[in-house]
């Protein structure tokens, strides 16, 4: 069964936290949300409006459905402003480039919170820290921010069934404080080419993207290929932790190294997207199709 592309807008509604790293007091966001955040959004609604009785049914259903891509911020009528590594640093933004700098200016900020004590019922001796996020308004001109990406979805499924379950998602941490909180507004069905410089074949058990450019999510390192590999781009140790019926946030993803979104490789592959949204090489093999 084969695949369609669609391209999905969202209307950042709260600023959203998704954790990256801390730095002193500061704990860091990253300037997108993966793959595997809105898919553990979804997952969250599907068991919260009772469409299923398990986190672990709403994840094989997920899974067999969907691949959720990588959402990064826009404004209406502009670029999509996506990392992409360059020979002189990091920007983002293909058509409209911009520096890191004026980025996070444009987009970030943060808000200061602290842990409560329940004895005393004021705040926690030595607790304050700040949580950086993407703002809901941008600075200075204060236009609402809105997240772009890519989800695929199996032949047949419905723009009903997408906004049934993409609608008034939250993602990210800090959700206790309001924040995270995303509104669909469109899901736009893409024939040809949903990403810039890669054809996508949507008829293997996953898409197959082929071509060159900024990789639009985590790219998975095969140990055996990083010798003499010409990549513009940093390499992360990707690690998280996952909600499952033994409880929330309880369980930690395997640590995978990979070249961080918007890392260009030196030359053309083919690459399959996991239903997470990562993207891993893709060697076809004669007489066999990828698997999920």
């Amino acid at each position: 069964m084969s695949w369609q592309a669609y391209r999905l807008l969202f209307r950042v509604l709260s600023p959203i936290h998704i954790g990256f790293e801390r730095i002193g007091n500061l704990q860091r966001t990253r300037p997108y949300v993966l793959g595997r955040n809105l898919w553990a959004a979804a997952a969250a609604k599907m068991v919260l409006e009772g469409r299923v009785a398990s986190y672990e049914q709403a994840r094989s259903e997920l899974t067999e459905h969907f691949c959720f891509g990588y959402l990064f911020p826009t404004l209406l009528g502009q670029t999509v402003f996506a990392p992409c590594y360059r020979d002189d640093g990091l920007f983002f933004g293909l058509d409209q480039r911009i520096g890191q700098q004026e980025f996070e200016h444009r987009f970030l900020s943060s808000t200061a919170h602290t842990a409560l004590n329940p004895a005393s019922r004021g705040a926690e001796e030595g607790s304050l820290h700040e949580v950086e996020c993407v703002l809901p308004r941008t600075r200075p001109d204060g236009r609402p921010t809105y997240l772009a990406g890519v989800l695929f979805a199996r032949r047949g499924t419905t723009e009903a069934t997408l906004r049934s379950l993409l609608d008034d998602l939250q993602v990210g941490g800090e959700r206790t404080y309001g924040m995270g909180r995303l509104r669909l507004e469109s899901a736009e069905a893409v024939e040809k080419d949903p990403f810039p410089g890669f054809e996508v074949d949507p008829r293997q058990d996953a898409p197959i993207a082929r071509g060159q450019g900024p990789i639009p999510a985590h790219w998975l390192i095969d140990g055996t290929q990083v010798e003499g590999l010409g990549v513009k781009g940093e390499i992360e140790i990707l690690v998280g932790r996952e909600t499952r019926d033994s409880g929330y946030g309880m369980s930690l993803t395997t640590p995978a190294a990979c070249w961080c979104p918007g890392s260009v490789p030196d030359s053309a592959g083919s690459f399959r997207i996991l239903p997470q949204g990562l993207w891993e090489d893709w060697l076809p093999q004669v007489g066999a199709t990828a698997n999920v």
